[in-house]
This record gives structure tokens, C-alpha cells and sequence, in this order.
């Protein structure tokens, strides 16, 4: 079975669609897009991080993803470090 190609676009800190580099040439592609956010526990133990700015993703996060229903796309959404979940993702893909 061959594997179809996809194109994979994580958003970190750049939480919209409008004026996105990375989505805008996923977009010029004839590829399945899929787009990714991950809260990484390491990342949100950080000293300087705030409980205010984590519900302020969050909430922009499910902007994005009411704007999506429309489209028939899903941004989905892990609670877990980047590295594990791809690492994941390639072992069940053998």
C-alpha cells in the first residue's frame, strides 16, 4: 500500500489563518493538509508561563476551529510533547 503525502503545518505561536506563511504554501499544493497545535508540558512548566496566556490559546484555538467547521477541516489539537506524539505517529505508520 503506498503512503499519499501530506502536508503538515504546526502552529505555535502563530495562531491564525490570515497572513500565514507555512499554510499559504501547504494551501498552493494539491495535498491533504494537516494542521497541528500541541500544548508540550515541557513548554508550559516554562518559569514565565501564565495560566492567563495557556486560556488565551486556548481560546484562540477554538476560534480556529469553529472557523474550520465550515470548511470541513479540523485542527487537531495534543496535550503532550511534540517529539512523542510523531514519534507515535511513525511507529504506527510501520
Amino acid at each position: 500500500m503506498d503512503k499519499q503525502p501530506i502536508n503538515i503545518v504546526w502552529f505555535k505561536r502563530d495562531l491564525r489563518f490570515t497572513d500565514h506563511e507555512p499554510l499559504y504554501t501547504a494551501q498552493q499544493q494539491d495535498l491533504p493538509i494537516l494542521m497541528l497545535y500541541f500544548f508540550e508540558p515541557s513548554v508550559m512548566a516554562y518559569p514565565d508561563s501564565d495560566v492567563r496566556h495557556w486560556r488565551f490559546v486556548y481560546e484562540s484555538l477554538q476560534e480556529m476551529q469553529f472557523k474550520l467547521k465550515d470548511k470541513n477541516a479540523q485542527l487537531y489539537i495534543f496535550n503532550n510533547e511534540v517529539e512523542m506524539v510523531f514519534t507515535s505517529c511513525k511507529k504506527s505508520m510501520k
